[in-house]
């Protein structure tokens, strides 16, 4: 799991360098931002990630899609990612709406 706004860098920036890291360009990583706008779930997902995930604002809901997320099959995290993409664009993970 991978927060976009820390203190140093962004989450994308770590991304970028996770995916360009021999021994972790392999490694399923979740985005979890507060932000869900278009234009920065595609970038997160452009950079590397798998899946992006908003932060909800109750915690049964952030309860329940960690609780998802935790149960996929992440035996091949391509697939979970390509099922995040709906009419030509990346989409958010998020239960609520499904």
């Amino acid at each position: 799991f991978l927060d976009l706004n820390m203190p140093v860098m962004t989450g994308n920036e770590c991304l970028r360098i996770i995916r360009e890291m021999e021994s972790l360009k392999n490694v399923p990583v979740v985005v979890l931002s507060s932000s869900a706008g278009q234009p920065i779930i595609h970038a997160a997902y452009n950079d590397g990630a798998h899946l992006f995930l908003t932060k909800p604002f109750d915690e049964a809901t952030l309860r329940a899609n960690l609780s998802d997320v935790v149960s996929m099959d992440w035996s091949n995290p391509q697939t979970i990612k390509e099922a995040q993409f709906i009419k030509d664009q990346y989409r958010a993970y998020n239960r609520i709406g499904l």
